[in-house]
């Protein structure tokens, strides 16, 4: 999946989409591809609270000397 930026997860809230991990890379809500917080906001402007919209994760991991990327599809609930 080509990325070239996009928002560390460091944290995770109480009811966070499931899937999602910190140390993910937040690399595209919706149509937005997410390159800062003002991505995000823009992501979400104007949309009713209980909308639902799919994101894009990009998981890092290691296995042996080799460094995996996934790609983690989650659908995001807005309340």
């Amino acid at each position: 999946y080509p990325f070239d930026k996009g928002l560390v997860v460091s944290d995770l809230l109480d009811g966070a989409p499931k899937g999602v991990e910190r140390g993910d890379l937040l690399a595209r809500i919706g149509d937005t591809p997410i390159r800062s917080w003002t991505d995000v906001a823009q992501a979400l402007e104007g949309r009713p609270y209980g909308d639902k919209l799919q994101a894009v994760f990009i998981s890092i991991s290691i296995r042996g000397d080799v460094g995996i990327l996934t790609k983690k599809m989650v659908d995001i609930n807005l309340r």
